[in-house]
């Protein structure tokens, strides 16, 4: 995928394939082929699949970009601490965004 609304647009069709609270799952996103080549965050893969946990594993397999709801059922949020061996991208204020590295991606 070139950009990472190529990729909302996908998990959005598979929302519709999907019953609520079923698992989306996907691989093979590299933000290095993007514009801009910045991690993607959780809004637009949150925005196609509200009802939907999300999962998509980095290329090389060292990150994960999940939805709010995975976050949510991972419980995920700003007072989760950086596991050992990983790391969970954060916004300014501290937020989750969404981006799971290494050993991050575990929980």
């Amino acid at each position: 995928m070139r950009s990472q609304r190529e990729i909302v647009e996908k998990i959005r069709s598979a929302a519709r394939q999907h019953k609520p609270g079923e698992w989306i799952l996907g691989r093979a996103w590299d933000q290095n082929l993007w514009a801009g080549q910045e991690f993607p965050d959780a809004a637009g893969i949150s925005g196609a699949a509200p009802d939907n946990p999300v999962s998509l594993e980095r290329v090389d397999g060292h990150a994960l970009w999940v939805n709010r709801k995975a976050m949510e059922i991972a419980d995920i949020n700003a007072a989760s601490a950086d596991p050992p061996g990983g790391k969970i991208l954060r916004d300014a204020r501290g937020a989750p965004t969404g981006v799971l590295i290494d050993r991050a991606a575990n929980s």
